[in-house]
């Protein structure tokens, strides 16, 4: 995909200007020559800015991000919303590169309900929340950022609102997995299923 003139400068054309004068600045998009908004790499971006987004039309287990380069990008943002499940005691898996070997991966949490705080410390890829009661207005919210140095465990932190009965939790998680290869992929995997209308979207910052 080819970007409008000067090439490869991050920034927008002024359209109040009918000249076209070319406005460079770090945190906007610019847009390719059809007209599709693209990011600083001249990959297309998704509703919300995102660089991908996966939305479930059917319920499913897994939600799949593929062609990545952590090495490269170094740091990603994913915000997961979910709806209602049948329970509220789900889980949410992170995991990479097809890897669903639990020992593999370490997370440490604290999670928050009322005035009850828990924590502790497993060996699986637990990131964050994933049941919310039938029947209710709430959904499930992660937000999790995954980074990672060339030749490093890849570290991801994640921040998390649930339901328990009818009530508001919080819980946040250390995550990592335990291999310094490159992240290719990622993967997202309910413990049961993320409902219809559940989304993800990745950033790439």
């Amino acid at each position: 995909m080819s970007l409008q003139k000067p090439p490869y400068i991050w920034g927008k054309y002024d359209e109040r200007d009918p000249s076209g004068m070319w406005i460079p600045t770090d945190d906007i998009p610019q847009y390719a020559d059809d007209g599709q908004i693209v990011d600083k790499n001249g990959d297309p971006i998704v509703v919300g800015g995102a660089w991908k987004q996966v939305v479930v039309t059917a319920p499913q287990q897994d939600i799949d991000f593929t062609a990545l380069d952590l090495n490269a990008d170094v740091q990603y943002r994913i915000v997961l919303i979910h709806a209602a499940n049948a329970t509220d005691s789900q889980g949410i898996g992170l995991m990479y590169n097809g890897d669903t070997t639990a020992a593999n991966y370490q997370h440490q949490y604290v999670q928050g309900s009322n005035t009850t705080v828990s924590a502790g410390r497993f060996s699986n890829a637990a990131i964050g929340l994933g049941g919310t009661p039938s029947g209710t207005n709430r959904t499930t919210q992660t937000n999790i950022v995954i980074t990672k140095l060339s030749g490093k465990y890849p570290s991801a932190v994640s921040t998390a609102i649930g339901v328990v009965g009818s009530d508001i939790l919080h819980k946040s998680t250390a995550h990592q997995w335990l291999s310094t290869a490159n992240v290719t992929s990622i993967k997202l995997r309910h413990d049961n299923l993320f409902g219809v209308g559940s989304v993800a979207r990745l950033y790439r910052d």
